[in-house]
């Protein structure tokens, strides 16, 4: 089976949230796809918590 990755849960899984963290953890394994747009969200959320380098 494939799994597709939404910002949200990429999201928990760098930040280390639980149960969430876990289960993604799980499903990299599997190697689980993500959008383009899913990707840009990430980027943008990242990029206005930590800034730009």
């Amino acid at each position: 089976m494939r799994w597709a990755l939404d910002s949200w849960a990429v999201l928990s899984w760098l930040e280390g949230e639980e149960p969430a963290a876990a289960k993604i953890e799980e499903r990299l394994a599997d190697r689980p796809v993500m959008s383009w747009i899913n990707l840009g969200e990430v980027y943008y959320i990242l990029i206005r918590r930590v800034g730009e380098p």
